[in-house]
């Protein structure tokens, strides 16, 4: 994840230098648990970008379903989408 976020920082920067006066960030968390050894720890440190990236906001995958192996059901796409909503009005 140290290596994402150098990169994230980078492009970041890189906006930024070329005149981007506000950037925001939207993050959400991957529903995909026991697809891959690491997804809870990916969706950990997701959580925490807010906290080391200056106008980001998270949006947490906490209690949605699956419909199939790794995309959302439609009920849990539109609380997903009302979760992004909310976050990025937050910052």
């Amino acid at each position: 994840m140290r290596i994402f976020m150098t990169l994230l920082l980078g492009v970041l920067a890189s906006l930024a230098d070329a005149g981007a006066r506000e950037i925001y960030l939207l993050i959400g968390q991957s529903n995909m648990a026991g697809q891959f050894s690491k997804v809870e720890l990916i969706n950990q440190q997701v959580a925490a970008q807010p906290a080391e990236v200056p106008q980001t906001a998270f949006a947490s995958s906490q209690g949605l379903t699956c419909m199939d192996r790794g995309h959302f059901d439609p009920k849990s796409m539109k609380l997903l989408g009302e979760r992004y909503a909310d976050a990025i009005l937050q910052v």
